[in-house]
């Protein structure tokens, strides 16, 4: 994808660290594709978040000329270990 599209991938790691249990809120993250309109025809672009925790996929959803928006709320017992969130998103034409 163009530069100025998005893409890549965010990590963040909590650790394990206190003597008491914890949950990870995860604020609204909106994503969107769009339509671009042309003489003869219309081109969309669309945009996939994809969230994973220690490696699990959790979340995958692409949007085209809508908006999703992803919120979540997880759960870290103490002593279960760190936790890694991955969130990548990326975008593409479709026609």
């Amino acid at each position: 994808a163009p530069e100025r599209w998005p893409s890549g991938t965010i990590t963040v790691r909590v650790y394990d660290d206190q003597p008491f249990d914890r949950q990870i809120v995860i604020p609204a993250v909106a994503f969107s594709g769009a339509k671009h309109e042309r003489e003869h025809t219309d081109i969309y672009s669309s945009c996939r978040l994809i969230v994973r925790k220690n490696g699990a996929e959790i979340y995958n959803r692409t949007a085209l000329d809508n908006t999703l928006i992803y919120s979540g709320v997880i759960d870290m017992p103490a002593g279960h270990g760190h936790m890694t969130l991955e969130f990548s998103v990326s975008a593409w034409l479709v026609n």
